[in-house]
Parts: C-alpha cells; structure tokens; sequence
C-alpha cells in the first residue's frame, strides 16, 4: 500500500501531466488558428489581386481596340495609346506574381508581350515613329493586342461552363478554330493598319512640332510676342500651327 507522501506525488505528477495536455492542445489550437487566419488573408490577398490582374487586362484589351481603331483610321490617340501601353505592360508583368510550380503557357505568352512591348514603346515615345519605327510601332501595337485577345480567349474558355465542357484540355478543335479564327481576323487589320497609318501622320506632327519648337540653325527672328503668344520664324518653316498645317496641306495637294 502506497504511503501518503508517494500517493501526494503521483497525484502531482498527474496534475502536471494533465497542465502540460491542456498547454500543448492550447498552443496547438493557436498554431492551427493563426494558420488558417494566414490562409485566409493570402486567399483573400490573392483575389483581390486576381480581380486586380483581370481589371487590367480588360482595360488594356478595351484601350487596345481603341488604338487600332485609330490606327486603321489615319489618326493617333495619345490618352487611349498610353493607356494601352500601361495597362498591357502592367497585365504582363502582375502575371508573373500568381503562385506557380512549373512554367505555364501563360508566362510564355507573357514574355512573349513584354518583348514586343520593349519594341513598341520605344517605337513611339523614343523614335517618334520616324522612318521604319512607324511600322514597328504597329506591328507591335496589333501583335501586343492580339496576344491580350488569345489570354482572354484561353480565359472564357476555362472559367465560363458553357465553354469549358467544349475544350477541357484547350487542345480540342472548338479552341484551336476560335484561335485560328482570331488569329486571322488580326493579321487582317494589322495589314490594313499598317497601309492606312501612312507616313503623312508622322509628318503633320513633325510639321506642328517644328512650329512650336523651330530649329536654331538659320533662325532669323528668334522670337516674336503677338496677342500673349509665342511665334519663332525660321527659314522656310511656318510661324504658327495654322500655317504649318495649311503648308502641309499644300504640299499633299501638289504631291496628288
């Protein structure tokens, strides 16, 4: 029979045995906790992100349709240009921030895009589309558009049921003939792009640009201050916007 100093002990080390249990399933159920409160947020973190990613690319496919328009038109949208170049670079790299395990099509095609964006924007903002930069502008310009167009097929093809049930893989003919279909229609309005945004565009604003910024060289009257405006004369270049535009204008009549 256990002495009362042994029966004492043992019931203390039940004590602490039963102490320490409650500790341990205590920290346990915190760790467990605080896990899933950190999965939440990332959950969390992670849409807000994704609908993010998406708002972009949707800017930049709208702003981009915006351009080509233009572009087919002869005329050149700064804002809307700007925007698409923004919004399409953006979309490209945020991309690359989505957790993955492996190399996806989808970062290729991201690559792809910020390559022929390295191109594009320098085309533009660099090089002020003179010589054979124009039509490296729009061929990047469509090509950047084109490949926005092919994610967001690839896009409703995976998220809308309607679609997924008709190409589960992305490998099967209702995907391939959508994206060839596409594919075409683009190469269509790249070539009319390039016919229709001719040199002459380029020329008015170089033509404007030489009206507010005339060349030192054979300046012969530097500046003149009429009704608060600034007019610079040069040999042989116009002395306001109006001018230079109806000398533009006279000279594509005598071309013609």
């Amino acid at each position: 029979m256990p002495t009362p100093a042994a029966a004492i002990r043992r019931k203390e080390r039940l004590s602490f045995l039963s102490t320490a249990r409650m500790d341990f399933l205590s920290v346990v159920g915190t760790v467990v906790r605080v896990t899933q409160t950190r999965r939440n947020l990332i959950s969390t973190g992670l849409a807000a992100f994704s609908i993010f990613h998406v708002a972009l690319s949707l800017v930049g496919t709208l702003a981009g349709f915006v351009v080509l328009s233009a572009l087919i038109s002869a005329k050149q949208s700064n804002g809307w240009t700007a925007t698409f170049l923004v919004t399409t670079t953006a979309t490209s790299v945020t991309g690359f921030f989505f957790p993955f395990h492996k190399f996806l099509p989808s970062h290729g095609v991201g690559i792809v895009s910020l390559l022929v964006l390295a191109v594009t924007i320098p085309a533009l903002y660099v090089f002020h589309l003179t010589g054979p930069w124009r039509r490296t502008y729009v061929i990047g310009a469509v090509i950047a558009l084109y490949l926005n167009v092919f994610v967001l097929i690839a896009q409703l093809f995976m998220k809308i049921p309607a679609l997924k049930p008709l190409a589960p893989t992305q490998s099967e003919p209702p995907f391939l003939g959508t994206q060839a279909v596409v594919m075409l229609i683009f190469i269509v309005l790249g070539v009319l792009a390039i016919k229709r945004f001719p040199a002459e565009a380029v020329q008015l604003s170089s033509a404007l640009k030489d009206c507010l910024h005339p060349p030192r060289r054979g300046l012969q009257q530097l500046v003149q201050f009429r009704s608060g405006q600034t007019v610079a004369t040069a040999a042989g270049k116009p002395s306001s916007i109006p001018e230079g535009v109806a000398q533009f204008n006279s000279q594509r009549g005598a071309a013609k």
